[in-house]
């Protein structure tokens, strides 16, 4: 959240609004590429490493991660070529113009790291190592912060992008040295024959990522160059600001969830466990999420003055509803996970086809009348939505474990 902060701070005072949005743009390219490469993947390893593991040894769990190797150097392989090739395109899309075609090379360069990274993590939280997790979280999140910073007041904008295109990189080589001693982590366990049903599996991991990579970050995208053309580029700034607060805060209540509950979850089998978790996580949550949003409202002028500068004042009107949509958008993240840890993946990724496209739709009407203040409100009806939609599905899948209890 800190690292969020200062990210924020130091592209408003070297890079102001219009910085702040190529700044946004270039991190939805980011997470797309690692959404359609790694992203779900690391969930199939959690929940495999979580439901497989025996002790030390780790034949049967190794199975898991040489399908996901193979697959993933199978991507890579495939789509560095075709970002390479039209890098030019991708650069005009993101930033309206061709300049920044290098950027683009650049970034999808880092994939090789980006899937260590996240593949190693996911370990580590299978087996519920979470110390090593944390700390190793820890530095990379101080060591990139710092890079981001120093590029940001050395070379304005192209720096502070250039670290977006290398942030995961550098976190990958820091997770290596990290593990670099774990009986686990050799070679004969990540790459060797596999089996139909290992591949299968994670494929289907992949698919969803590949579903969410061409949705969530695309719909970003596009809402940014529909509110710039609306209204303008430093409104477009102005709105990101805000999606920098939210994520920064969002993002360590999020991490926590995931390293806690994802692997608990799956690796539980009866309907009665499921729910006296969820009920606990969502009750913590809850109140994180409730005490973190109340006090950036009460305290959202002196957020924007400390975070920002005066040039992003008008992100004051956008705080109540993006705040009261992160209540929901979290709350929802935890039914979510375990809709993804129990493998229903056609349900997965029909409601990330949905909640983007009512994202663009309902942000292409707002838009005119409201400007950015409508693509907030588009973001609140957008989670409400989603999160009435996951728990619904939530009971269903309990209601389906009770029957098969009976049944047993």
């Amino acid at each position: 959240m800190a690292s969020g902060f200062l990210v924020a701070k130091f592209i408003a005072v070297y890079a102001g609004p219009t910085g702040m949005a190529m700044y946004g743009q270039l991190q939805s390219f980011v997470n797309g590429i690692n959404g359609l490469v790694t992203n779900q993947v690391g969930q199939g390893i959690v929940r495999y490493t979580a439901e497989n593991k025996k002790g030390d040894n780790y034949d049967l769990v190794s199975r898991w991660w040489k399908a996901a190797t193979f697959l993933l150097l199978l991507l890579i392989g495939m789509f560095f070529p075709i970002f390479c090739l039209f890098s030019s395109e991708l650069s005009t899309l993101l930033f309206n113009n061709n300049n920044y075609s290098w950027l683009i090379i650049l970034t999808v360069s880092m994939l090789p790291f980006n899937v260590a990274n996240n593949l190693l993590l996911s370990v580590l939280n299978g087996f519920e190592q979470n110390k090593k997790n944390i700390i190793t979280s820890l530095i990379s999140v101080i060591i990139s912060t710092s890079i981001t910073l120093v590029m940001l007041y050395k070379y304005g904008i192209e720096g502070g992008l250039i670290s977006v295109a290398i942030n995961n990189a550098i976190a990958g080589i820091i997770v290596i040295y990290r593990v670099r001693n774990e009986k686990w982590f050799t070679i004969r366990y990540w790459f060797g024959r596999t089996n139909k049903k290992h591949l299968k599996n994670i494929w289907m991991y992949i698919l969803v990522g590949v579903v969410g990579a061409a949705t969530g970050p695309t719909a970003l995208i596009t809402i940014r160059n529909m509110l710039t053309e609306s209204t303008s580029l430093i409104d477009t700034g102005i709105w990101q600001s805000m999606m920098k607060v939210s994520d920064a805060y969002i993002a360590m209540i999020i991490t926590g969830i995931g390293m806690y509950y994802f692997p608990k979850a799956a690796s539980i089998k009866t309907s009665e466990e499921i729910k006296r978790l969820t009920v606990k996580t969502v009750s913590i949550v809850s109140i994180m999420v409730v005490f973190s949003a109340g006090t950036i409202f009460i305290m959202r002028d002196y957020v924007i003055s400390l975070l920002f500068d005066e040039s992003f004042k008008n992100a004051r009107e956008l705080f109540l509803p993006q705040l009261t949509a992160d209540f929901f958008r979290v709350v929802a993240y935890v039914p979510a996970l375990i809709i993804l840890a129990k493998g229903y993946f056609k349900v997965n990724m029909l409601l990330e086809i949905f909640i983007n496209i009512l994202l663009v739709v309902s942000s292409y009407f707002l838009i005119p009348k409201y400007g950015a203040l409508g693509v907030t409100y588009s973001w609140l009806i957008t989670y409400v939505i989603y999160a009435i939609l996951i728990f619904l599905f939530f009971l269903f899948h309990i209601k389906t474990l009770n029957k098969s209890c009976l049944n047993a």
